[in-house]
């Protein structure tokens, strides 16, 4: 679901770099 997907989205970008305006794409 959604929320699934949100929370994927946000734990990539804790573990990259976090930045509350880039949001990670599938490559990053």
């Amino acid at each position: 679901e959604d929320v699934r997907v949100m929370r994927a989205l946000v734990a990539a970008t804790r573990s990259g770099r976090p930045g509350p305006e880039d949001r990670p794409g599938p490559g990053r």
